[in-house]
Formats: structure tokens, C-alpha cells, sequence
């Protein structure tokens, strides 16, 4: 019996191991460097593992995961259609596939950015700490004690805030 071992990174980007299919992540490291590996699915449940199909999707999801957020700019369908080049099952992926990767995509997108701000104070907050000034090194915003925020646009030099 041949068997088809590889490795892959998990959606948090911990190793996998591939066995004939059958993920394994890394349980234990000896002090003599003998590792161990568990399966990934819980032992209690009848084991359901993943098929080829599904297990390529996940690898070129992750893939796609990983260089979508190192090139934000770069535009998914690119990112996907050179991550399916890359691997030999590319002919097993539907199209719900390629929808779920693109979700994934865009997930892991938005945790890039900064949550917006859901209330007023949050708003005063952030603007608080931030300090905006013109290319003129002027103060844009101010902020009183009523709440209110003023931003100001100057053409000449300003009066003092």
C-alpha cells in the first residue's frame, strides 16, 4: 500500500499533515524529536473524513487566504485563478467552490481593517487620539466639551483653535 503523505497549512496557518487523505495536526513533540499527530476530526463521532475534492479546496483556499491579505490591493479572482493553476486537481473545484473561496477571501480581508466606530463616543474617541493636520501643519478638528466635533478647512493661515 503506497502512501500519500504531504502538508498543509491549516486556516490559522498551524501544519497539517496529509495522510491518504486523512488530516493530522501536530499533538505532541518528544524530548527526543518523536513527534505526535492526531487526527483532525473529534474520535467520539463516526470519522467522516474529507474527500479530495473537499481537501483541495481547502488547501487553495488557504493559500488564496494567505496572499490576499499580504496583497490587498491584488483582486480576488486573480488571486484565485493563479492558486487553481498551481494545483494538479484544479479540473475537481465547482463553482460553489470558488464561491467559498472568495468568501474566505473577503474575510480574511475585513479582519485587516479597523472596525468602524458604532457610537458617537467611540467616534469622539478615535478622533481624540488622532491628531489631523493640514500640509500647512495646522490642527483640522477640534473637539469641545458639548460633543459636537468641528473640522476646518483653511485657505489662508487660521486663527488659533
Amino acid at each position: 500500500m503506497s502512501e500519500n503523505v504531504s502538508f498543509m497549512l491549516s486556516e490559522k496557518g498551524k501544519q497539517l499533515l496529509v495522510l491518504n487523505n486523512f488530516k493530522f495536526f501536530k499533538h505532541h513533540t518528544s524530548k527526543k524529536n518523536e513527534i505526535t499527530w492526531r487526527c483532525v476530526i473529534n474520535l467520539s463521532v463516526v470519522q467522516n473524513h474529507a474527500s479530495d475534492s473537499t481537501l483541495n479546496r481547502q488547501q487553495i483556499s488557504n493559500a488564496c487566504k494567505r496572499k490576499a491579505v499580504d496583497s490587498i490591493v491584488e483582486n480576488p479572482s486573480k488571486i484565485i485563478r493563479k492558486e487553481v493553476s498551481n494545483y494538479a486537481n484544479e479540473g475537481d473545484l465547482i463553482a460553489p467552490d470558488l464561491k467559498l473561496i472568495a468568501r474566505n477571501i473577503h474575510n480574511a480581508r475585513m479582519h485587516c481593517f479597523p472596525k468602524l466606530p458604532t457610537s458617537r463616543k467611540e467616534v469622539h474617541e478615535i478622533l481624540s487620539l488622532l491628531d489631523i493636520k493640514t500640509n500647512r501643519d495646522y490642527r483640522t478638528s477640534k473637539i469641545n466639551k458639548y460633543d459636537y466635533v468641528k473640522l476646518l478647512s483653511y485657505r489662508n493661515k487660521p486663527h488659533k483653535i
